[in-house]
């Protein structure tokens, strides 16, 4: 597929991976490529509309063959700003997030911990700096948040904490 280009960082180093191109019957195109060059394909992205931006891409975090993490491109910049993914390989999604600041990192995260099908814990870094600044957790599966932690002042240690119900 010789008019076709675009750069794609699989693993969001900053620098531009090698990768694989195949134009589909439809005009989309299919990005492949092998991250920890074991010749299995890990990562799979689409280009639906030909036009070298990547509208989402799968990969698979532990290489053992099955999808884990799931990113969309919702604003079409180029940039994946959605996030899904199966932490425990049971084919369910469990976690849902989003990179509100499109730095490469999930910002803000609803997750189900312990994978009974139901989110309990919500995580977001208000200042974009890497670290989690609040949580809230469902403890007792009942819909509403019984604990809630945060990090106002930026130091890495929680300084607020509250209990918001109880069983």
């Amino acid at each position: 597929m010789s008019d076709y280009e675009t750069n794609v960082d699989v693993d969001g180093d900053g620098h531009y991976d090698d990768v694989n191109y195949s134009e589909n019957a439809d005009g989309s195109v299919t990005i492949t490529a092998d991250q920890n060059n074991d010749g299995v394909i890990d990562f799979v992205a689409h280009d639906y509309n030909h036009d070298g931006i990547v509208d989402d891409a799968t990969y698979d975090d532990d290489y053992d063959g099955d999808a884990d993490t799931y990113w969309k491109d919702t604003t079409g910049d180029g940039i994946l700003d959605r996030a899904a993914g199966d932490t425990n390989d049971d084919d369910t999604v469990d976690w849902t997030g989003t990179d509100t600041n499109q730095d490469g990192t999930i910002d803000h995260a609803v997750v189900d911990t312990n994978y009974d099908g139901k989110a309990d814990t919500y995580i977001a870094d208000t200042n974009y700096d890497g670290q989690v600044d609040y949580a809230s957790t469902d403890t007792d599966g009942d819909g509403y948040t019984d604990t809630a932690v945060a990090d106002t002042n930026y130091d890495g240690v929680p300084d607020t904490a509250a209990t918001t119900r109880t069983s």
